[in-house]
């Protein structure tokens, strides 16, 4: 569970390599997998355009906590990891490549229909 004020690594080229959350969009107190949450930039992993305490859109990729799934499997991951999204929510923001493998991005985030998920599948580093 990604709570207000949580710290995140981005997992995409971007340049920047932490975000703080400051709430997710939807009427939630706290955003999991899948979500799309606001962030402000905290850390950047190298020169980029992005300029730290700009507020972008980031959608949730990996979150530390186990999931159940219906048929129950739990999955976990070590980090919470997100990809960062442009203000329209219809393509990624800068990142080409994703540095997560294939196996490792779940299938509840194919749910997220506004993001072109199969470039960004394409493009899995």
């Amino acid at each position: 569970m990604i709570f207000k004020g949580s710290k995140l690594r981005v997992c995409d080229d971007s340049g920047i390599a932490v975000v703080k959350c400051l709430r997710p969009l939807q009427l939630k107190k706290f955003a999991t997998l899948g979500d799309v949450i606001k962030v402000t930039v905290r850390k950047r992993a190298f020169e980029t355009p992005i300029l730290k305490r700009t507020l972008c859109l980031g959608l949730i990729v990996t979150v530390s906590r186990k999931i159940r799934r219906r048929n129950g499997i739990c999955i976990h991951f070590e980090r919470n990891n997100l990809i960062l999204l442009s203000d329209d929510l219809l393509d990624l923001i800068i990142p080409e490549t994703v540095s997560l493998p294939l196996t490792v991005l779940p299938r509840e985030i194919l749910s997220f229909k506004t993001v072109n998920l199969r470039m960004l599948l394409r493009n899995v580093v």
